[in-house]
């Protein structure tokens, strides 16, 4: 298909770059297609090692674990409960400067990887989801290649600094391939009717997972949100009740006590 060269040879490229100098690197793991192809090209020039936090019965547990056999990749399970969440929520806090819970549930994943993970090295698929129309909101949009171009500019200006902040804090750097300059490059200037294809989100992007022989259960993953997956929404819930409070008070406060 059209584009799938030049993705897939902006990607390898970007990879081939950002491992010159490592021997070995970690890869936060979901399961889902991005870390994947992240993990896929990496793997061609570094040892890579699989790195999935969550709750014990999460979806991202059990989706890793399918993913990496497929892959055939070593997996370490970081496994979380509730008063780590709540122990680490004042940490995060304070590394990203956010009380918003939503941006909080979302980071602990990587909190969690970036503080247990032995590589000081840290390779993230962050980026694909706003480059190649990832999430649900784009099917409803009336202009997508001018929305996608102002989610990725707002993700490379704060949201990927939230990341690489976080990593740092454990003295470990992040690397993102899909936020290369000529990777992004490369992706804003596909239209739109490439990334949403008969309601297929990242339709593009599967096909480059294809062309690099990944397996078809890990191309066709439908993506579910890091917050909800790694049960940790659900456990910032239950403190926050635990203690009488709405979620937003509960974040508030817990840096008070």
């Amino acid at each position: 298909m059209e584009y799938v060269d030049e993705i897939k040879k902006g990607l390898i490229t970007a990879v081939s770059k950002l491992t010159e100098d490592v021997k070995r690197v970690a890869v936060p793991f979901s399961g889902g297609l991005d870390s994947s192809i992240v993990a896929e090209l990496a793997r061609r020039n570094t040892d890579v090692t699989l790195y999935v936090a969550g709750f014990e019965s999460s979806h991202d547990i059990r989706i890793a674990h399918e993913s990496a056999s497929l892959l055939n990749l070593p997996l370490i399970e970081i496994m979380i409960e509730e008063n780590d969440v709540e122990n680490a929520i004042p940490v995060l806090k304070k590394i990203i400067k956010s009380n918003n819970p939503v941006v909080l549930s979302f980071e602990l994943p990587l909190f969690f990887t970036a503080k247990n993970s032995i590589e000081s090295v840290l390779f993230s698929g962050q980026g694909a989801d706003e480059l190649f129309a990832g999430y649900a909101k784009y099917m409803k949009s009336k202009n997508l290649e001018k929305d996608l171009e102002n989610d990725v500019n707002e993700l490379k200006n704060r949201g990927i600094l939230r990341d690489k902040n976080i990593v740092s804090y454990f003295g470990k750097g992040l690397r993102t391939p899909f936020l290369d300059e000529n990777v992004v490059r490369i992706v804003l200037s596909i239209p739109g009717e490439y990334k949403i294809k008969d309601g297929i989100r990242k339709y593009i992007l599967r096909e480059v997972g294809k062309s690099l022989g990944l397996p078809e259960e890990i191309v066709m993953r439908k993506k579910k949100a890091a917050q909800y997956s790694s049960g940790i929404m659900r456990a910032m819930r239950k403190l926050a009740k635990n203690k009488g409070q709405k979620l937003g008070d509960y974040i508030k406060d817990v840096c008070m006590e």
